[in-house]
């Protein structure tokens, strides 16, 4: 990734079931807790934030972890589904808290703002929690 510009988010804090870390892909469970999301999970919900610029709920939830809701994020990508383009929607691998190139209809948390070619790395993503039909529906 090339660019050096700085991301900044809007974050939400919630508990968390595991150990988390910035740029991971979360899903929450049936008590609101956050964890790794892996392929396939129905509660992906967003990425836990690298650099918040507003922080809310963080007293309720010493310990928590910050949900990235809305801005720029670095997250954890892996080319499970092959190199990840600028403009590619990004969803949850099989790889806990890493995401990948949605190809297969899925939630996605956002779109990459930067090519990746590795194997793991990171990337910036603005975000944007969606369903994506799969790349056959694309025109």
């Amino acid at each position: 990734a090339g660019a050096t510009c700085k991301v900044g988010d809007v974050a939400e804090y919630m508990a968390k079931s595991e150990s988390i870390e910035a740029g991971d892909i979360v899903s929450s469970d049936k008590d609101l807790k956050l964890s790794k999301a892996v392929r396939a999970d129905k509660t992906v919900i967003g990425v836990v934030s690298t650099s918040p610029f507003l922080e809310m709920n963080k007293e309720n939830y010493p310990g928590g972890a910050p949900l990235a809701l809305t801005g720029l994020v670095d997250v954890k990508v892996t080319n499970e589904n092959g190199q990840i383009s600028a403009g590619d929607f990004i969803t949850a691998s099989s790889k806990p808290g890493f995401g990948m190139k949605a190809v297969e209809p899925a939630t996605v948390i956002g779109k990459a703002l930067e090519d990746f070619n590795g194997e793991n790395g990171k990337i910036k993503v603005v975000l944007g929690l969606s369903w994506f039909a799969g790349a056959n529906c694309q025109k």
